[in-house]
């Protein structure tokens, strides 16, 4: 089913890689990805290498999400995902319920672009928040 949907909107299957996420590294080039997923382990120390793998991949202006950053069964994502804002640069640019997205490149565009568009949006809305040094686009159902 994803292999179908996915070719709804691009011409080729993407490469795949499903060993250990601390492995990535190993099968993709640095700098060579816009957009990385992180939604494997969720003990802080797994998380953190995640990050760290996912900076090195991403390009300059690439987009981190992390899953379950704020869930209540979690607290090493919460944990590793602040701490990578705190001391890597990380910079927050969107939470969702569950999710953070962040970039260790500029967040302004990606921001601004996203707040527009919910200010249309049937169903979401989003309302910007100064946390530690950064504005952050919050989103939320209506």
């Amino acid at each position: 089913m994803f292999e179908a949907n996915y070719l709804r909107f691009h011409r080729r299957l993407p490469t795949v890689i499903q060993p250990s996420s601390c492995a990535i590294t190993a099968h993709a080039l640095e700098r060579s990805c816009r957009f990385v997923h992180i939604d494997a382990s969720h003990l802080y120390h797994h998380v953190r290498a995640d990050i760290a793998a996912a900076r090195q991949l991403l390009a300059e202006d690439g987009i981190v999400s992390l899953d379950d950053f704020r869930s209540p069964h979690t607290p090493g994502v919460a944990a590793a995902t602040w701490e990578a804002v705190l001391t890597t640069g990380l910079k927050p640019v969107v939470l969702t319920e569950n999710k953070l997205y962040g970039t260790w490149g500029s967040p302004d565009d990606v921001r601004d672009t996203l707040a527009d568009r919910l200010a249309t949006h049937p169903t979401l809305w989003g309302v910007t928040e100064d946390v530690a040094g950064h504005t952050l686009l919050r989103v939320h159902s209506r």
